[in-house]
């Protein structure tokens, strides 16, 4: 049984992971999830806006798992717990300090007075890409995004028009995945990539949870941002987990951000609201233990919403 209480003890965050591969029936599950508490009905409608498939399952695990996680943490059931989103378009979990004697597992929860934070206990943020949906939870603000470590594919389409040579069409869609984006990094980003995919994404994925850890939505460009590697003898490019300074505007920012190199060719950053955190992370796949809590023995069918 998930103790994830005693999880972030031990842990500062806890990234949660899933392979959307795994969801065969998605009508099915969608039913079994609606069922038990775990996805609302308003949310389930909102699934439905999607016409892609694969974007339903993005979207339907990333909000279960954080409901999940709420409720594990909490000792809330899963239908009890309420999640909006920020202006900026950041979730948080909605309760009021009022409420808080009432929430089984209250004695562990620590309300924060920060304005950023009011009413929180508990942070989460979440993201996807291609096969892989994340959702990073913790004590501290948090903010988390993960990229597939290659060359778009809808970049790929547009290069095979012109070539059926595999290695010409991995040069010029790597010249136009940087080309489309060159205002993004600044010079010493660039000389950092140096044509490497990988180390582009790791750095698109550090200012995209940098912003998203702000709640910030749009309103911050990515070339407002700078990125620096700290320097240590632990943060060789094949360290697990790499740590970075990163500036707004010129200005370091207090946080502690970090590339993680744990799910094979996807790159994933994080980024905390604490700046003298050292990088201590649990990382958990949860796939299996999310698809049994949609089968028939874990749901109540009279709890289906109206």
């Amino acid at each position: 049984m998930l103790d994830l209480v005693k999880l972030l003890n031990e842990f500062s965050v806890c990234i949660f992971w899933c392979k959307i591969s795994e969801i065969k029936d998605i009508n099915v599950i969608q039913y079994n999830f609606t069922s038990n508490g775990l996805l609302t009905q308003s949310e389930y409608l909102e699934i439905q806006k999607y016409r892609l498939l694969l974007d339903k399952k993005r979207s339907l695990i990333s909000r279960v798992l954080s409901r999940y996680c709420i409720s594990e943490y909490s000792g809330l059931e899963p239908s009890k717990v309420n999640i909006y989103r920020t202006h900026g378009k950041k979730p948080r979990w909605d309760i009021s300090k009022g409420e808080l004697s009432r929430i089984p597992n209250h004695k562990h929860l620590i309300y924060s007075n920060t304005e950023e934070d009011m009413g929180t206990y508990l942070n989460f943020n979440m993201s996807h890409d291609e096969e892989v949906v994340v959702v990073a939870v913790s004590k501290y603000i948090v903010g988390i995004d993960i990229m597939k470590s290659c060359i778009p594919s809808r970049i790929i389409n547009q290069v095979k028009e012109s070539s059926t040579n595999l290695k010409d069409i991995e040069i010029k869609g790597r010249e136009k995945l940087f080309s489309n984006l060159h205002n993004v990094f600044d010079k010493s980003e660039w000389k950092y990539i140096d044509k490497d995919v990988k180390k582009f994404m790791d750095l698109w994925t550090l200012k995209e949870c940098f912003v998203k850890c702000i709640g910030a939505g749009l309103q911050i460009e990515p070339k407002r941002l700078h990125l620096e590697i700290k320097k240590s003898e632990n943060n060789v490019s094949e360290a697990p987990v790499k740590k970075f300074d990163i500036y707004l505007d010129g200005l370091l920012q207090p946080c502690s951000i970090f590339n993680l190199n744990d799910i094979i060719d996807y790159s994933l950053s994080l980024c905390i609201s604490s700046k003298s955190l050292v990088g201590k992370f649990g990382m958990i796949d949860d796939t299996d233990n999310l698809i049994s809590k949609a089968s028939p023995s874990n749901i109540n069918i009279s709890n289906v919403s109206e």
